[in-house]
């Protein structure tokens, strides 16, 4: 695992996407900091880890940040998208005409402009 590498974490119910931003040795082991993509999973892993540090008066190490190697699974973003939406086909050919364009419509402008998008996501 290196730099750039894009990383999952599988989280209780949720996934975690995100790209390896740092690396470091320590005892054999290598560690990684993950730059996360916003999603609703990791807000709310976020807001409950606040409301834990708060109830017992602890502060926010930034040492927690540096995760295992062996804790990530490395992605293929591209084949993972196509995974995925074979996995939607079948769901995608039972709409109709107009609902699979408003779908396409929809991918396309994120595609387009997925910075866009994630600034929507995090408001």
């Amino acid at each position: 695992m290196k730099v750039s590498d894009k990383v999952m974490k599988v989280v209780g119910t949720s996934v975690l996407l995100g790209t390896v931003t740092e690396e470091r040795r320590t005892d054999d082991w290598l560690y990684v900091k993950v730059d996360w993509v916003e999603t609703p999973g990791l807000k709310s892993i976020r807001v409950n880890l606040a409301d834990m540090l708060a109830t017992r008066g602890h502060e926010y190490d930034l040492e927690t940040e540096w995760i295992r190697y062996d804790q990530l699974t490395q992605i293929d973003p591209k084949e993972m998208f196509e995974s995925l939406g074979s996995l939607y086909q079948e769901d995608y050919k039972s709409l109709s005409r107009l609902q699979r364009w408003c779908v396409s419509s929809a991918a396309a402008k994120f595609l387009a402009d997925p910075d866009h998008y994630r600034s929507i996501a995090q408001k």
